[in-house]
C-alpha cells in the first residue's frame, strides 16, 4: 500500500539515506580509528591495546551507533564499522631539507545534541552542546631512505555557546535576535556538567573562549556566559580559563586582521597547553 510520503516498500527512504551518506561528509575505515585523536591513539599502543577495538571506540563521534547496537548485542567483531560525520582532508607539503611533510585536518562532530544549525542552539541537560566538533590538526614527517619519522597534533573543541538560549527563524528573516530561554543560574549546572565532560576529556588546563559580540544582538548571551564561567567549580589541581574575544569587534577592518589579533591574544595560553609530538 503507498501513501502521500511513497512507496510503503522504503524506496524512498534508502534514497534519502544513500544521499546523505554519499555527500561527502561521512567517513569510515577499517585501518585506521576514526574517532580517535592521535594522542588517544598512542597511549592505547603504549598500554598494549588495540585502537581498533571497539570498547576504545568514541561514542560521541559515532553517527551509526543505534543502528550497530542490535550487532553489539550480538558479539563484537570486525563487522562493527563506526561511521564518523565531519571532514577529512590530508594535503602533501612542499619538502623542506629532505624531510617529507604531510598536513592532515580530521573533524569530528558529535551526535549528543544534533540539529539543523538554526534547530540546535545551545547546550542540553546531559551537558552536551550543539554543533560541537573537535578537530585535530596534524603534521607526519617522513625522512628519505625509510628512517623513521615524526607527527604533532593539536586538538581544539568548538561548539555553540554553552547556554539555553534559540534563535528563531522566519521565511522573512534568518538572523534573528538569539534569546535566553533560562537565566545564567539555572544554566549554570549545564555548564558544569560540559566542563567536567571536557576536563576529563582533553585535561587540564582548559581553555573556555568565547567570540560572542560584547555589544548588540549577542550581548547578553556574553554577558550570562561570563557570569556563569566565573561560577563554575572545578576539582582541586584542575583548572579552567576564560577567554572572551569580540571577533567580530576586532574584524572591523577585515577579517583576516580580526583572525590575527585572536591568535595573538590566545598565544599565551595555547602555549601553556601544548601540543602532541611523537
Amino acid at each position: 500500500v503507498a501513501d502521500a510520503a511513497g512507496p510503503a516498500d522504503g524506496t524512498k527512504q534508502r534514497l534519502q539515506l544513500k544521499e546523505l551518506l554519499e555527500a561527502g561528509d561521512f567517513f569510515f575505515s577499517h585501518q585506521a580509528p576514526l574517532t580517535l585523536t592521535l594522542q588517544r591513539q598512542f597511549a592505547l599502543a603504549a598500554a598494549g591495546k588495540e585502537a581498533l577495538a571497539w570498547e576504545h571506540v568514541e561514542g560521541r563521534f559515532v553517527w551509526n551507533g543505534a543502528a550497530l547496537q542490535p550487532l553489539v548485542e550480538a558479539g563484537i567483531g570486525p563487522w562493527l564499522s563506526p561511521i564518523v560525520h565531519g571532514a577529512l582532508l590530508c594535503e602533501p607539503l612542499e619538502p623542506l631539507s629532505g624531510v617529507s611533510m604531510t598536513a592532515c585536518l580530521v573533524s569530528r562532530r558529535s551526535c549528543e545534541h544534533a540539529g539543523t544549525r538554526f534547530k540546535a542552539r545551545g547546550i542540553n541537560d546531559d551537558g552536551h552542546t550543539a554543533n560541537y566538533v573537535e578537530t585535530e590538526q596534524s603534521l607526519r614527517f617522513e625522512l628519505r631512505g625509510g628512517a623513521e619519522g615524526a607527527m604533532a597534533s593539536l586538538v581544539q573543541v568548538r561548539g555553540s555557546a554553552p547556554l539555553f538560549w534559540e534563535q528563531r527563524t522566519s521565511t522573512i528573516k534568518v538572523n534573528t535576535k538569539p534569546k535566553l530561554t533560562r537565566n545564567a543560574a539555572l544554566c549554570l549546572p549545564a555548564l558544569q556538567r560540559h566542563v567536567a565532560q571536557q576536563l576529563a576529556a582533553y585535561g587540564s588546563p582548559a581553555l573556555l573562549v568565547s567570540l560572542l559580540d560584547a555589544k548588540g544582538e549577542e550581548a547578553a548571551l556574553a554577558a550570562a556566559l561570563a557570569e556563569c564561567a566565573a561560577r563554575v567549580s572545578v576539582p582541586t589541581g584542575q583548572r579552567i580559563k576564560y577567554v572572551p574575544f569580540d571577533l567580530r569587534q576586532a574584524s572591523r577592518s577585515s577579517r583576516a586582521d580580526g583572525l590575527k589579533a585572536g591568535v595573538a591574544h590566545l598565544a599565551a595560553d595555547v602555549r601553556s597547553i601544548g601540543h602532541l609530538v611523537a
